[in-house]
């Protein structure tokens, strides 16, 4: 029996009563894995198999993705919303205390999660993570951004769905991909606008970062976002104990450009003393 056949697909409810799909395979410390916007659990398939023989791997869909109904409850955020929904799948799963490895927004809710409840957090990995507080201001909160934001209200984020998917694959981005796949996509508009929304409000101190208790490691691509270099600069400054490490030929997205780097470098972090 392969890691794939093993593999247990369940659902967790959220406080507001959306359907929280994840997977699980493996046995032992448990390690959550959070994919990035657009993405679904299925990013983190590499990852799930290779580290399924020594950990019980929990892969989970953010709300709103890979076919979720993508609705956004009223005040939607990275601190409120998805740290809740991660409380509600570890507490299906019957969790006290995890490991959590998130990548790009995945990697902002594993960050806020340590925060708010660092006494269930054994280590964290955080794949080129969306910190944008880390980020100056005029290099992320441009006229590019607000314009798209505003487009996205109007649209209810159809256009912003479009727009990453023109920036990470092309503009014929319909075309290149399977018609299952564009309409999933096409269907996270509003869970798009929402996230679009939770950036602009979203904040971290320079004292949240110094209070994150959690062990950390950050990978990232070498040929990644323009941001990592900031977040590392300001991260460094105020925990210097806070471990970074390149993956040598992977841009933003290390974890599929290079698995068995990744998963190797996630293994040796867990598994550490």
């Amino acid at each position: 029996m392969t890691t794939s056949d093993a593999v247990q697909a369940k659902v967790a409810r959220a406080s507001d009563g959306a359907l929280l799909h994840y997977e699980v395979a493996g046995d032992g410390p448990p390690v959550v894995f959070l994919h990035g916007a657009y993405a679904s659990r299925f990013a983190f398939r590499f990852q799930r198999d290779s580290l399924a023989a020594d950990f019980r791997v929990i892969v989970r869909d953010l709300r709103g993705h890979d076919g979720a109904p993508s609705v956004a409850p009223e005040g939607f955020g990275f601190q409120t919303t998805e740290v809740d929904d991660l409380d509600a799948v570890l507490e299906a799963e019957g969790l006290d205390r995890v490991h959590l490895v998130g990548h790009s927004t995945g990697g902002t809710i594993a960050f806020s999660f340590a925060l708010h409840h660092p006494d269930r957090v054994g280590k964290v990995v955080l794949l080129e993570p969306t910190l944008l507080p880390f980020v100056p201001l005029d290099f992320w909160a441009t006229p590019s951004w607000t314009g798209a934001l505003e487009r996205g209200r109007t649209d209810g984020g159809r256009s912003l769905v479009d727009g990453a998917m023109t920036e990470f694959i092309g503009a014929d981005w319909r075309t290149r991909m399977s018609p299952r796949w564009v309409a999933r996509l096409e269907a996270q508009a509003a869970i798009a606008l929402a996230h679009m929304e939770a950036w602009f409000e979203f904040d971290i101190t320079d004292d949240d970062l110094a209070a994150l208790q959690p062990p950390t490691l950050v990978l990232y691509g070498e040929n990644g976002l323009e941001t990592q270099p900031f977040m590392r600069a300001r991260m460094a400054a105020v925990r210097p104990g806070i471990e970074w490490r390149a993956i040598a030929g992977a841009g933003h997205n290390l974890h599929l450009d290079q698995p068995e780097a990744v998963s190797a470098a996630i293994r040796a972090f867990l598994t550490a003393r």
